[in-house]
C-alpha cells in the first residue's frame, strides 16, 4: 500500500491502492483460516485424549470389578451356585463393556465424519441456543455448558434433535 501511495494521484494509484489492501485481506483469511483449521485439529486431538481417558477409567473400573470378583470366588469357593452367579456376572459385565466401546468407536468415528463434512463445506454452524457459552454447537459437551433455565441445559436428546434439525437445514445430513 505505501508503494501505491506513492504514486501520483489518479486511476493508476487507485487501482494499485485497491490492489494492494485486496492482496492484503486475502491473506489475512488466509491466515484466519489456517488458525481455525490449527484449532480444530487442536479440538480433535482433545476429542481423543478425553475418549482415551474415558477407555482407560472403563478399563480401571473392569480391573476393580474383576478383583472384587476374584476375591468373592475365593471367599466362597465352596459354593458351586456362588461361582455360576459370579461367571455369569462376568460374561454380562464384558458384553456390557464390548457394547459400550462398540458404541463409543462408532460414536467417535460418527463425530469425526460429520466434523470433516462441516469443515469441507466451510460451513460455520450458529449456537443452537442463546446462552453465551461460546462453546461450538459440535461439541459433545455443549448442553453442559448452558444456563439453568436454558432447554438444553443437561438434556443430551433435546440436543441432538435440535443439531439434526440445523445439519438438515445446512444439507450436511440427507
Amino acid at each position: 500500500i505505501q508503494e501505491a501511495e506513492q504514486l501520483p494521484i489518479g486511476p493508476v494509484r487507485y487501482r494499485a491502492v485497491i490492489t494492494a489492501e485486496a492482496a492484503e485481506e486475502r491473506l489475512r483469511v488466509q491466515q484466519q483460516r489456517e488458525e481455525e483449521e490449527k484449532a480444530m485439529k487442536n479440538k480433535m486431538n482433545e476429542l481423543r485424549k478425553s475418549q482415551e481417558e474415558r477407555l482407560n477409567a472403563l478399563n480401571k473400573e473392569r480391573e476393580d470389578r474383576s478383583n472384587a470378583i476374584a476375591e468373592l470366588e475365593a471367599a466362597q469357593a465352596a459354593a458351586s451356585a456362588a461361582k455360576a452367579a459370579s461367571a455369569m456376572a462376568m460374561r454380562r459385565d464384558e458384553v456390557e463393556r464390548t457394547r459400550y466401546l462398540k458404541k463409543s468407536r462408532f460414536n467417535t468415528a460418527l463425530h469425526v465424519r460429520l466434523l470433516a463434512k462441516v469443515n469441507q463445506m466451510g460451513l460455520t454452524l450458529p449456537p443452537l441456543c442463546n446462552c453465551p457459552h461460546g462453546v461450538q454447537p459440535l461439541d459433545e459437551a455443549y448442553p453442559f455448558h448452558c444456563s439453568n433455565n436454558c432447554i438444553l441445559y443437561h438434556n443430551p436428546e433435546a440436543y441432538s434433535t435440535m443439531l439434526a434439525h440445523v445439519l438438515h437445514a445446512f444439507g450436511v445430513l440427507e
